[in-house]
Protein backbone atom coordinates (compact mmCIF):
# COMPACT_ATOMS: atom_id res chain seq x y z
CA UNK A 1 0.00 0.00 0.00
CA UNK A 2 1.75 3.26 -0.95
CA UNK A 3 1.39 6.36 0.63
CA UNK A 4 1.94 10.14 -0.87
CA UNK A 5 3.15 11.96 2.18
CA UNK A 6 3.12 16.35 1.76
CA UNK A 7 4.74 18.42 3.21
CA UNK A 8 4.82 22.10 3.13
CA UNK A 9 7.86 24.67 3.32
CA UNK A 10 7.37 28.32 3.46
CA UNK A 11 11.30 29.68 4.68
CA UNK A 12 11.40 26.48 6.55
CA UNK A 13 14.17 24.33 4.76
CA UNK A 14 15.93 23.89 8.24
CA UNK A 15 12.90 22.10 9.68
CA UNK A 16 11.98 20.57 6.53
CA UNK A 17 15.23 18.47 6.36
CA UNK A 18 15.31 17.63 9.53
CA UNK A 19 11.55 16.12 9.21
CA UNK A 20 12.81 14.40 5.83
CA UNK A 21 15.83 12.75 7.56
CA UNK A 22 13.37 11.33 10.01
CA UNK A 23 11.48 10.32 7.08
CA UNK A 24 14.18 8.51 5.49
CA UNK A 25 14.79 6.45 8.59
CA UNK A 26 10.66 5.36 8.20
CA UNK A 27 9.66 2.21 7.91
CA UNK A 28 6.44 1.76 4.72
CA UNK A 29 6.20 2.29 1.08
CA UNK A 30 5.78 6.00 0.56
CA UNK A 31 6.81 9.08 -1.46
CA UNK A 32 7.54 12.58 -0.52
CA UNK A 33 5.92 15.92 -2.23
CA UNK A 34 7.34 19.12 -0.78
CA UNK A 35 5.21 21.74 -1.80
CA UNK A 36 7.55 25.06 -1.46
CA UNK A 37 5.12 28.07 -0.75
CA UNK A 38 6.89 30.26 -2.59
CA UNK A 39 9.94 31.35 -0.46
CA UNK A 40 12.16 33.80 -0.22
CA UNK A 41 15.26 32.27 1.35
CA UNK A 42 17.72 29.37 0.00
CA UNK A 43 15.15 26.87 0.65
CA UNK A 44 14.81 25.75 -2.78
CA UNK A 45 18.08 25.38 -3.56
CA UNK A 46 19.13 23.09 -0.22
CA UNK A 47 15.94 20.80 -0.51
CA UNK A 48 17.38 20.14 -3.84
CA UNK A 49 21.11 19.21 -2.77
CA UNK A 50 19.34 17.06 0.06
CA UNK A 51 17.27 15.35 -2.70
CA UNK A 52 20.29 14.83 -4.94
CA UNK A 53 22.20 13.42 -1.32
CA UNK A 54 19.68 10.85 -0.86
CA UNK A 55 18.66 9.50 -4.24
CA UNK A 56 16.98 6.12 -2.13
CA UNK A 57 13.92 8.38 -1.20
CA UNK A 58 11.30 9.04 -3.83
CA UNK A 59 11.25 13.15 -3.41
CA UNK A 60 9.01 15.46 -5.61
CA UNK A 61 9.49 19.35 -5.23
CA UNK A 62 6.56 21.35 -5.89
CA UNK A 63 7.68 25.18 -6.79
CA UNK A 64 4.83 27.74 -6.23
CA UNK A 65 5.37 31.01 -7.66
CA UNK A 66 2.92 32.75 -4.93
CA UNK A 67 1.91 31.54 -0.88
CA UNK A 68 -0.75 30.13 -1.06
CA UNK A 69 -1.28 29.56 2.95
CA UNK A 70 -1.79 26.44 4.56
CA UNK A 71 -4.66 24.60 3.10
CA UNK A 72 -4.44 25.46 -0.88
CA UNK A 73 -0.77 24.37 -0.25
CA UNK A 74 -1.68 21.12 0.65
CA UNK A 75 -4.37 20.93 -2.25
CA UNK A 76 -1.74 21.29 -4.51
CA UNK A 77 0.64 18.45 -3.05
CA UNK A 78 -2.45 16.39 -2.84
CA UNK A 79 -3.25 17.09 -6.41
CA UNK A 80 0.19 16.16 -7.72
CA UNK A 81 0.34 13.02 -6.16
CA UNK A 82 -2.91 11.89 -7.28
CA UNK A 83 -1.13 11.20 -10.67
CA UNK A 84 0.83 8.68 -9.21
CA UNK A 85 -2.48 7.11 -7.58
CA UNK A 86 -1.32 6.62 -3.94
CA UNK A 87 -3.66 4.39 -1.74
CA UNK A 88 -3.11 7.01 1.00
CA UNK A 89 -1.89 10.16 1.69
CA UNK A 90 -0.88 11.72 4.48
CA UNK A 91 -0.63 15.43 5.83
CA UNK A 92 2.33 16.41 8.06
CA UNK A 93 3.84 19.35 9.33
CA UNK A 94 7.41 20.16 8.13
CA UNK A 95 7.98 20.75 11.96
CA UNK A 96 7.90 17.36 12.89
CA UNK A 97 10.22 14.41 13.03
CA UNK A 98 8.85 10.98 13.31
CA UNK A 99 9.25 7.17 14.71
CA UNK A 100 10.65 4.63 12.09
CA UNK A 101 7.11 2.61 12.33
CA UNK A 102 5.34 5.85 12.89
CA UNK A 103 3.33 5.16 8.91
CA UNK A 104 3.18 1.55 9.14
CA UNK A 105 1.67 1.86 12.22
CA UNK A 106 -1.34 3.98 10.52
CA UNK A 107 -1.29 1.93 7.33
CA UNK A 108 -1.76 -1.47 9.60
CA UNK A 109 -4.30 0.15 11.12
CA UNK A 110 -6.51 1.01 8.26
CA UNK A 111 -5.87 -2.29 6.58
CA UNK A 112 -7.09 -3.70 9.59
CA UNK A 113 -10.21 -1.35 9.83
CA UNK A 114 -12.14 -0.81 6.47
CA UNK A 115 -14.73 1.17 7.62
CA UNK A 116 -11.77 4.23 9.13
CA UNK A 117 -11.28 6.79 6.39
CA UNK A 118 -9.16 8.86 8.64
CA UNK A 119 -6.21 8.51 11.11
CA UNK A 120 -4.52 9.95 13.20
CA UNK A 121 -1.06 9.76 15.18
CA UNK A 122 -0.06 10.62 18.27
CA UNK A 123 1.39 14.23 17.92
CA UNK A 124 3.94 14.94 21.10
CA UNK A 125 6.06 18.14 22.22
CA UNK A 126 9.50 17.48 20.49
CA UNK A 127 10.98 19.28 23.50
CA UNK A 128 9.52 16.75 25.62
CA UNK A 129 8.84 13.64 24.06
CA UNK A 130 6.62 11.28 26.40
CA UNK A 131 4.08 14.98 26.86
CA UNK A 132 1.17 14.67 24.49
CA UNK A 133 0.44 17.60 21.98
CA UNK A 134 -2.65 15.59 20.17
CA UNK A 135 -4.23 12.75 21.32
CA UNK A 136 -6.91 12.96 19.25
CA UNK A 137 -9.49 15.55 18.61
CA UNK A 138 -13.51 16.17 19.69
CA UNK A 139 -15.84 18.73 17.81
CA UNK A 140 -18.04 20.89 20.50
CA UNK A 141 -21.32 22.43 19.74
CA UNK A 142 -19.38 25.36 17.43
CA UNK A 143 -15.89 24.32 18.12
CA UNK A 144 -13.25 21.78 18.63
CA UNK A 145 -11.28 20.74 21.40
CA UNK A 146 -7.78 18.51 21.57
CA UNK A 147 -7.17 15.38 23.94
CA UNK A 148 -4.95 14.59 26.33
CA UNK A 149 -2.71 17.76 25.60
CA UNK A 150 -0.05 17.93 28.41
CA UNK A 151 -0.42 14.63 29.72
CA UNK A 152 1.94 11.70 29.92
CA UNK A 153 1.84 9.30 26.79
CA UNK A 154 1.58 6.93 29.22
CA UNK A 155 -1.90 7.10 29.44
CA UNK A 156 -2.24 5.74 25.98
CA UNK A 157 0.07 3.49 26.18
CA UNK A 158 -3.11 0.57 26.87
CA UNK A 159 -5.33 2.09 24.18
CA UNK A 160 -4.39 0.65 20.80
CA UNK A 161 -6.66 2.73 18.84
CA UNK A 162 -9.72 5.08 20.08
CA UNK A 163 -12.41 7.00 18.01
CA UNK A 164 -12.17 10.53 17.56
CA UNK A 165 -14.12 13.34 15.48
CA UNK A 166 -11.65 16.10 14.88
CA UNK A 167 -7.81 15.65 13.60
CA UNK A 168 -5.58 18.14 13.48
CA UNK A 169 -3.66 19.09 10.32
CA UNK A 170 -0.38 18.68 11.71
CA UNK A 171 -0.46 14.92 10.97
CA UNK A 172 -3.40 13.11 9.49
CA UNK A 173 -3.59 9.56 7.02
CA UNK A 174 -6.45 9.75 5.03
CA UNK A 175 -8.44 7.48 2.35
CA UNK A 176 -8.83 9.08 -1.62
CA UNK A 177 -12.38 8.71 -0.87
CA UNK A 178 -12.37 11.46 1.65
CA UNK A 179 -11.50 14.14 -1.35
CA UNK A 180 -13.36 16.78 -2.78
CA UNK A 181 -15.23 16.41 -6.47
CA UNK A 182 -12.11 18.38 -7.70
CA UNK A 183 -9.49 16.37 -5.47
CA UNK A 184 -8.85 18.60 -2.71
CA UNK A 185 -8.94 17.59 1.10
CA UNK A 186 -9.15 21.06 2.45
CA UNK A 187 -11.25 23.90 1.39
CA UNK A 188 -10.10 27.01 0.05
CA UNK A 189 -12.34 29.04 2.13
CA UNK A 190 -9.06 29.15 4.50
CA UNK A 191 -5.77 30.60 3.74
CA UNK A 192 -3.88 29.95 7.30
CA UNK A 193 -5.77 28.02 10.07
CA UNK A 194 -8.75 26.16 11.31
CA UNK A 195 -8.89 24.20 7.61
CA UNK A 196 -8.68 20.76 9.67
CA UNK A 197 -11.56 22.00 11.77
CA UNK A 198 -13.62 22.61 8.81
CA UNK A 199 -12.61 19.66 7.37
CA UNK A 200 -13.36 17.19 10.50
CA UNK A 201 -16.97 19.00 10.79
CA UNK A 202 -17.68 17.93 6.88
CA UNK A 203 -15.86 14.50 8.01
CA UNK A 204 -18.33 14.20 10.77
CA UNK A 205 -21.70 12.39 9.17
CA UNK A 206 -20.06 10.39 6.42
CA UNK A 207 -16.37 9.43 7.70
CA UNK A 208 -15.16 7.70 10.76
CA UNK A 209 -12.23 8.50 12.57
CA UNK A 210 -9.46 7.32 14.52
CA UNK A 211 -6.29 7.99 16.77
CA UNK A 212 -3.71 5.77 16.65
CA UNK A 213 -1.77 5.26 19.77
CA UNK A 214 1.21 3.22 18.63
CA UNK A 215 2.39 6.02 15.99
CA UNK A 216 4.01 8.72 17.46
CA UNK A 217 5.02 12.13 15.83
CA UNK A 218 6.93 15.24 17.61
CA UNK A 219 5.95 18.74 16.79
CA UNK A 220 8.42 21.68 17.28
CA UNK A 221 6.12 24.03 19.54
CA UNK A 222 6.15 25.76 21.97
CA UNK A 223 5.04 24.01 25.09
CA UNK A 224 4.66 27.45 27.44
CA UNK A 225 2.51 29.81 25.19
CA UNK A 226 4.24 32.46 24.15
CA UNK A 227 3.16 36.23 25.34
CA UNK A 228 1.74 38.05 22.50
CA UNK A 229 1.18 41.41 22.15
CA UNK A 230 -2.76 42.72 22.56
CA UNK A 231 -3.06 43.16 19.39
CA UNK A 232 -1.89 40.07 18.47
CA UNK A 233 -3.94 38.36 20.64
CA UNK A 234 -7.53 40.62 19.38
CA UNK A 235 -6.43 39.28 15.77
CA UNK A 236 -5.89 35.27 16.85
CA UNK A 237 -9.16 35.76 18.47
CA UNK A 238 -10.64 37.60 15.53
CA UNK A 239 -9.68 35.13 13.25
CA UNK A 240 -10.60 31.92 15.26
CA UNK A 241 -14.33 33.38 15.41
CA UNK A 242 -14.88 34.31 12.35
CA UNK A 243 -13.47 31.03 11.09
CA UNK A 244 -16.14 29.48 13.38
CA UNK A 245 -18.97 31.15 11.47
CA UNK A 246 -17.39 29.98 7.93
CA UNK A 247 -17.51 26.73 8.83
CA UNK A 248 -20.64 26.33 10.67
CA UNK A 249 -21.71 28.69 8.23
CA UNK A 250 -20.99 25.89 5.49
CA UNK A 251 -22.00 22.97 7.11
CA UNK A 252 -25.54 23.97 8.81
CA UNK A 253 -29.36 24.38 7.70
CA UNK A 254 -31.22 27.76 8.87
CA UNK A 255 -32.61 25.72 11.68
CA UNK A 256 -29.57 24.87 13.37
CA UNK A 257 -27.15 27.65 11.41
CA UNK A 258 -29.10 30.58 13.98
CA UNK A 259 -28.91 29.52 17.52
CA UNK A 260 -24.85 28.51 16.51
CA UNK A 261 -24.20 31.94 14.89
CA UNK A 262 -25.98 33.24 18.41
CA UNK A 263 -23.52 31.26 20.12
CA UNK A 264 -20.62 32.00 18.04
CA UNK A 265 -21.63 35.65 18.83
CA UNK A 266 -21.24 35.45 22.81
CA UNK A 267 -18.54 33.32 22.75
CA UNK A 268 -16.86 35.90 20.80
CA UNK A 269 -18.03 38.41 23.10
CA UNK A 270 -16.77 36.60 26.07
CA UNK A 271 -13.49 36.32 24.74
CA UNK A 272 -13.00 40.05 23.74
CA UNK A 273 -14.12 40.78 27.76
CA UNK A 274 -11.25 38.16 28.59
CA UNK A 275 -8.76 39.94 26.37
CA UNK A 276 -9.25 43.07 28.74
CA UNK A 277 -11.64 45.62 26.77
CA UNK A 278 -14.81 46.51 28.11
CA UNK A 279 -18.53 45.58 27.52
CA UNK A 280 -18.74 48.10 24.44
CA UNK A 281 -15.76 47.93 22.95
CA UNK A 282 -16.13 43.87 22.94
CA UNK A 283 -19.81 44.34 21.90
CA UNK A 284 -18.58 46.53 18.87
CA UNK A 285 -15.75 43.92 18.11
CA UNK A 286 -18.34 41.28 18.00
CA UNK A 287 -20.77 42.93 16.19
CA UNK A 288 -18.31 43.94 13.37
CA UNK A 289 -16.79 39.94 13.54
CA UNK A 290 -20.47 39.22 12.52
CA UNK A 291 -20.47 41.50 9.76
CA UNK A 292 -16.91 40.57 8.34
CA UNK A 293 -18.66 37.09 8.34
CA UNK A 294 -21.29 38.16 5.96
CA UNK A 295 -19.12 40.01 4.19
CA UNK A 296 -16.21 37.76 3.21
CA UNK A 297 -17.94 34.56 3.84
CA UNK A 298 -14.23 33.12 3.76
CA UNK A 299 -10.65 33.83 4.97
CA UNK A 300 -8.88 33.88 1.98
CA UNK A 301 -5.89 35.09 1.76
CA UNK A 302 -7.52 38.58 0.87
CA UNK A 303 -9.33 38.43 3.54
CA UNK A 304 -6.64 37.01 5.85
CA UNK A 305 -4.52 40.09 4.96
CA UNK A 306 -7.29 42.64 5.17
CA UNK A 307 -7.70 41.77 8.65
CA UNK A 308 -3.84 41.22 9.64
CA UNK A 309 -3.81 44.86 8.13
CA UNK A 310 -6.76 46.38 10.65
CA UNK A 311 -5.29 44.32 13.67
CA UNK A 312 -1.60 44.56 13.40
CA UNK A 313 -0.52 47.80 11.34
CA UNK A 314 -3.38 50.01 11.35
CA UNK A 315 -5.49 49.37 14.47
CA UNK A 316 -8.80 51.22 13.53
Amino acid sequence: MKTAIILLNWNGADDTIDCLNSLSGASGDFFVVVVDNDSHDDSVERLKEWKDAHPQMELHLVEEKENHGFAIGNNIGVRYASQFQPDYYLLLNNDTVVEPDFLVELTSFMETHKDVDVVSPVINYYADKDKIWFGGGRLKYAGRTALHRGESYSVLKEAASFPIDYVSGCAMLFKPTVLTPSGDVFSDKFFFGEEDHEFSVRMRNHHKMACVAGSKVYHKIGMARKKLSKEREDFDSYIYYLSLYVIYGLHEGLLTWCPKSVYIYMKSLNKFRCLGHSLLTSSSLSHRLFKDYQKYKAIDRKCFEELRNRFLNTQS
